[in-house]
């Protein structure tokens, strides 16, 4: 699973520098990335998400319900839906890890 998201990755950076390697990073959006990955290789995400955007890509959406990833975030947005009213509330703040 690790391997397919570096693989996508790769893609992404190829596509996205365009023949002259020019074109500005488009968003990168990884939607649920943790769902076959043990413990150990999210921590290896983490790291790829951070080469991600030292790569230049300066917005980087991930849909998780993992909170290993939260060390990796500069913004949070929580989305909490009530089981009696079907209704969401969104939540929106700086990214802080969770207590332990």
């Amino acid at each position: 699973a690790l391997f397919n998201l570096s693989l996508r990755c790769a893609i992404y950076r190829l596509l996205a520098e365009g023949i002259e390697g020019t074109a500005p990073m488009p968003p990168l959006i990884l939607d649920e990335p943790t769902v076959f990955l043990d413990s150990g290789h999210v921590s290896q995400l983490v790291a790829l998400i951070e080469s991600m955007y030292e790569l230049g890509v300066d917005q980087i959406l991930v849909v998780s319900h993992d909170e290993a990833l939260l060390g990796a975030a500069d913004d949070l947005v929580t989305v909490r839906t009530d089981p009696t009213t079907n209704r969401s509330t969104v939540e929106r703040g700086r990214a802080q890890l969770p207590a332990d």
